[in-house]
């Protein structure tokens, strides 16, 4: 039946079909002719799959890997905790400290305000909130500020503080990456 109906097919097809398959007929044939010639000389064919993987394992070292791209969304939150038997006052203390490396971005511009939460956790625990200006009345960007942050954090004694930059999937713990863990009621499981 498909010997009687596709010749008579090919007949009535216009010009736009004809031309397709006109030019699906020479890839065809330039892939047999590759398909071949690769058959007859199978070591240059292997040695340059060779060279093609180790240059594509290369290039892929090389690229930077990430869940999601970096996004300026206009807010730095920063994460501030003292030791575990830290006061609610010496917390206080060293978020002063933290103000005052925070407080110059309101004053420059960059930012438009800022909330902190003191107490958090166990006591021991401080959350501050800094909202920055739009993107086009501020020359750097939010992950060039939380950086500048984060290095001068360091220089604070006696209280672990760092700038996290949420990100846009939404994943709690904002910057420290996609983590889960696998459990079941025994290892084998």
């Amino acid at each position: 039946l498909a010997a009687a109906m596709l010749p008579d097919q090919e007949r009535k097809a216009g010009p736009l079909k004809r031309g397709l398959g006109a030019l699906g007929n020479r890839f065809a044939a330039i892939y047999a002719a590759l398909l071949r010639l690769c058959l007859r000389y199978p070591l240059p064919v292997l040695a340059a799959s060779i060279v093609f993987a180790v240059g594509a394992l290369g290039v892929f070292a090389g690229l930077p890997q990430q869940l999601t791209p970096p996004e300026d969304r206009g807010t730095v939150l920063m994460s501030i905790s003292a030791p575990q038997s830290a006061s609610l006052d010496y917390t206080n203390e060293q978020m002063r400290q933290v103000e005052e490396i925070v407080l110059p971005y309101v004053e420059s511009g960059e930012a438009t305000s800022v909330y902190a939460r003191i107490g958090t956790g166990t006591g021991n625990g401080a959350f501050m909130v800094m909202t920055l200006t739009d993107w086009g009345a501020r020359l750097r960007t939010q992950q060039e500020i939380a950086t500048e942050l984060n290095r001068a954090f360091r220089d604070i004694p006696g209280v672990q503080a760092r700038a996290i930059q949420p990100n846009s999937l939404g994943i709690r713990g904002g910057g420290r990456g996609l983590q889960f863990a696998l459990a079941g009621p025994n290892y084998q499981a």
